[in-house]
């Protein structure tokens, strides 16, 4: 294992890097299978401090880092460019001297959710929660989240509300992506 390698496990422990192909197969192929890149490992985080700390290592190694939510998105926006690892000291593909790819940082982890706000008509959600979750959440405080894309097992809304995609209720925007309704009584 190389020190970047090293440095990722310990940010996250290591049952959340990942570096078998197969499995990495997953994170470099967009949910279309026209996207095709290549990634050196995936990083799955379990809270901000461990983001943060997987930055640093990113930071420190001249890796590029890739966020992936669900990998649901249509436009290959989550998916690494194919020789995507900047490389280190030697300018050619790191310390070890291999171009790897990229590292993946995936969301899957970060699913806290918050209580909704019901003055503020919001609610605090972690970039792993799947829309699905969000609504569901939503809804037990009486409230809808209005975006309704058809990937919602899997889709995360911090993405669906940058890329425009998803379905917003009639006289919403997708922008509105913060905000949850009240439901009809």
């Amino acid at each position: 294992m190389n020190s970047l390698l090293r440095d990722l496990a310990g940010a996250v422990g290591e049952p959340h890097l990942l570096t078998d192909p197969a499995v990495l197969a997953g994170y470099t192929t967009d949910w279309t299978r026209r996207y095709h890149g290549t990634a050196r490992c995936v990083v799955r985080p379990g809270s901000a401090a461990e983001v943060a700390e997987v930055v640093r290592c990113c930071a420190r190694h001249a890796a590029a880092l890739v966020p992936q939510g669900g990998n649901t998105g249509l436009v290959g926006g989550s998916v690494p460019a194919a020789g995507s690892y900047r490389g280190g000291p030697d300018g050619h593909g790191g310390q070890d001297g291999r171009d790897g790819g990229a590292v993946v940082l995936s969301a899957t982890r970060l699913t806290a959710l918050g209580p909704v706000d019901t003055l503020a008509a919001q609610v605090t959600a972690g970039a792993g929660v799947t829309i699905g979750q969000l609504r569901a959440h939503a809804a037990r405080a009486g409230f809808e989240y209005g975006v309704r894309p058809r990937s919602a097992a899997r889709s995360r809304p911090t993405p669906a509300a940058c890329t425009g995609s998803g379905t917003a209720p009639p006289g919403h925007s997708c922008s509105a992506w913060r905000q949850c309704w009240r439901t009809a009584a």
